[in-house]
């Protein structure tokens, strides 16, 4: 009855589920097939997401079937088992980041999930707007995202039937943690993990200590190292290297790579083929068993929930016209207001900014 008001774009195909004729899946069987059968395993890939490359190349890291079922179970008895339960949840996400595993993972588990249209998304009042109308109860956010629903009015009674913010992407600052941890009838959980690490390796609710990325999520192993790979004591900064069930097969065609960044875990049996990744993130334990975030310890740069590489930016400019050489860093002239900025030196000729800027806008 749709067909004639539909405008189908072309190559796209049209499954007639009203016609007169049975639809081609009438005959299947309502029930699962037998993952023995087609000769589906744990080990199969679920996905593959692409993170920043400081050669300017994205990193393909591919998640199995196995890593992200152990994520979506620990989400379960650390976030959405306990009470209150949240049966509408939002999918805040990009699709291309894997926060949104936080979303349409609850599908798995028979909560609805609400897609949030872009027009929504990009707008803090509209966003809340899609809050109140559908009356959603868990959504995932960066930090950065909650700044602007709070400037709307997220802390002051809007959406009132939100129970659970899940946060992630980049550091909460102090003040943004005070006025979150002030909060009665509402959870908010700080989550920290790398993509390679199948979304997230710890979690903690914001409370009233001093900012922390949580305890070691259900099936994760986080080891906090020195230079020769010793862990070391309580309140001492080292490198996170993340262990356990989450841990990706790798990367992508990037053999060497993989090497490099996922090494054999020390710290069980020979005999287990157990794996950890070397994050780059520092960080220390503290005497209540929650894990300090410190930082990196290269040039990497966490903004709105993107992983950004500047040698991979730098590399893209360099390749522009009139460009002989550049540097990007982050600056923060505003509180909370964070963004890139490269210089450039130029070649014979100045480049024009804004021809650079849409340079790289196309890449």
């Amino acid at each position: 009855r749709l067909l004639e008001r539909l405008a189908v774009p072309e190559g796209c195909v049209v499954l007639v589920l009203d016609g007169d004729s049975p639809p081609p899946w009438a005959g299947a069987p309502s029930h699962d097939p037998d993952p023995e059968a087609v000769g589906l395993t744990p080990a199969h890939l679920a996905y593959v997401i692409y993170t920043s490359g400081s050669t300017g190349k994205p990193k393909g890291v591919m998640v199995e079937h196995r890593n992200v079922l152990n994520f979506l179970r620990g989400m379960e008895r650390r976030i959405h088992g306990p009470a209150p339960d949240c049966s509408r949840v939002a999918w805040n996400s990009s699709f291309g980041f894997d926060m949104a595993v936080k979303a349409w993972g609850q599908l798995a588990f028979g909560r609805s999930v609400f897609l949030l249209p872009e027009t929504d998304r990009l707008g803090a009042r509209e966003l809340l707007g899609f809050l109140e109308t559908h009356r959603i109860e868990a959504m995932e956010c960066t930090p950065s995202h909650l700044r602007l629903l709070q400037g709307a009015g997220l802390l002051q009674g809007r959406a009132p039937s939100l129970r659970k913010l899940l946060l992630g992407g980049e550091a909460i600052d102090a003040a943004t943690w005070g006025a979150l941890a002030a909060v009665e009838g509402r959870l908010f959980f700080n989550m920290y993990g790398p993509t390679e690490c199948s979304v997230d390796a710890s979690c903690g609710v914001i409370d009233g200590r001093r900012p922390h990325i949580g305890q070691v999520m259900p099936g994760a192993r986080i080891y906090v190292l020195d230079a020769a790979g010793h862990p070391v004591p309580v309140g001492v900064a080292g490198e996170i290297h993340i262990g356990g069930a989450g841990v990706a097969r790798g990367y992508l065609g990037r053999p060497e790579l993989t090497a490099q960044r996922f090494l054999r875990d020390p710290f069980v049996a020979e005999d287990a083929p157990a794996r950890m990744y070397r994050t780059g993130d520092l960080g220390r334990w503290r005497d209540d068993g929650t894990l300090e975030y410190l930082g990196r310890n290269d040039q990497q740069i966490k903004l709105r929930g993107f992983r950004i590489e500047p040698g991979e930016i730098e590399a893209r400019l360099t390749r522009l016209p009139g460009v002989r050489d550049a540097a990007v860093v982050a600056r923060e002239d505003v509180p909370g207001d964070r963004r890139l900025v490269a210089y450039v030196v130029a070649g014979a000729e100045a480049p024009d900014p804004a021809l650079l800027r849409a340079g790289l806008a196309a890449q």
